[in-house]
C-alpha cells in the first residue's frame, strides 16, 4: 500500500544520502542536556533502526513534555521492533506516561499502546464499517490496514506542486484523533474511505480516497481536476470538500474560499465524482 511515485522514489533517495546517522541519534538519546534530547527523540521519528523503541523507553519519564511524547510516538510507529517478551514493559510505561498528561501526550500513548496491542478502538484510530480496515497516522503520513492481522504501510499521497515537481504531501499536525486529522468519510461497504489531511497551506484542501484492491491513492483537488472546471478556476481561494458518497462515487465540491477582507463569495461551486471501481472522474450535476 505504499503508493510512492517513481519520481518521488528517486527523490527520496537522493534525501537519504544526507539522512542522520541513526546510531549516533539514538546515542543523543541519553544525553544529560535535555535540550540535546529533545532534538534527537524528533530525529528519530523518521529514522529506521530496531534499536530507536528501546532507547526511547526511559524517555516515557523525562522531566520533558514534548520528549515524552516523541517517545510514545517513536515506540508507536516502530511498535513491530519490540519483542513480544518485552511488550509488557512497554505497555505498563507507555500507561504511565499517558498518566502524566497533558491530553495530545495521552493521546500519542493511546496510540502506541492500540498498535502494540491491536486495540483500535482508541481515538487515534478511525475504523470503518464492518471493522475490516482501520485509519491512523504515522510518521505524518496515513496509514491503512486490516484490523486483523494487515501490513501497516505508509500511504504517499502525491501531487504535482506549482512548480511542476512530484512532492509527498505530509501532515502538518499530528497530536489529534483520527477524525480531526483525516475528517474521514467511510464508504458504507467498509472497502474505502475519502479524507483530508492537515496541512500547512491556507486553502489547499485537497481530498484522498483510498479503496481497497486499487493500485493508486487518489488525490483530488482543483489544479489537478482543472480540465473539468470552468475558466475561473482555480484562483488563489479555490478549494475543495467532501460531499457525498454516490454508490462507488466520491463526490466532491470545488468552489472559491471567502476573502480575509469581505463576506463569503456566493458560489455554488463545481461538483466532481470520482469512481473508485472505474477510476473515472467526471463534473457532475448538484
Amino acid at each position: 500500500m505504499n503508493f510512492l511515485a517513481p519520481a518521488l522514489l528517486f527523490l527520496a533517495a537522493a534525501m537519504s544520502l544526507h539522512a542522520a546517522d541513526p546510531a549516533k541519534e539514538i546515542a543523543r538519546l541519553a544525553s544529560p542536556d535535555i535540550a540535546v534530547r529533545r532534538a534527537a527523540v524528533e530525529a528519530v521519528q523518521t529514522l529506521d533502526d530496531p534499536g530507536i523503541p528501546a532507547a526511547c523507553l526511559p524517555l516515557l519519564k523525562d522531566e520533558g513534555v514534548s520528549i515524552r511524547r516523541q517517545a510514545a510516538r517513536a515506540i508507536g510507529s516502530r511498535f513491530s521492533d519490540v519483542p513480544a517478551e518485552q511488550r509488557k514493559i512497554y505497555l505498563a510505561a507507555l500507561k504511565q506516561c499517558e498518566a502524566l498528561g497533558p491530553a495530545d501526550n495521552a493521546l500519542i500513548c493511546q496510540r502506541a499502546i492500540g498498535l502494540l496491542t491491536s486495540n483500535f478502538s482508541f481515538p487515534s484510530f478511525s475504523v470503518g464499517p464492518r471493522k475490516k480496515w482501520v485509519l491512523y497516522e504515522r510518521r505524518k503520513l496515513p496509514v491503512v490496514t486490516l484490523v486483523k492481522g494487515g501490513n501497516h504501510e505508509l500511504l504517499s499521497p502525491v501531487w504535482t506542486a506549482w512548480n511542476g515537481e512530484p512532492e509527498l504531501l505530509k501532515m502538518a499536525i499530528t497530536n489529534e484523533s483520527a477524525e480531526e486529522l483525516f475528517a474521514p468519510h467511510w464508504h458504507s461497504s467498509g472497502e474505502a474511505v475519502a479524507f483530508t489531511m492537515k496541512l500547512q497551506r491556507r486553502w489547499f484542501h485537497p481530498i484522498f480516497v483510498w479503496s481497497a484492491g486499487s493500485p493508486d491513492l487518489k488525490v483530488l483537488e482543483p489544479k489537478s481536476l482543472k480540465p473539468l472546471l470552468p475558466p475561473r478556476y482555480p484562483n488563489w481561494g479555490t478549494t475543495s470538500d467532501f460531499v457525498k458518497w454516490d454508490g462507488t462515487k466520491a463526490v466532491i465540491r470545488i468552489y472559491d474560499c471567502a476573502s480575509p477582507d469581505g463576506p463569503p463569495p456566493n458560489d455554488p461551486g463545481v461538483f466532481i465524482s470520482y469512481d473508485f471501481n472505474t477510476g473515472k472522474v467526471v463534473r457532475v450535476e448538484k
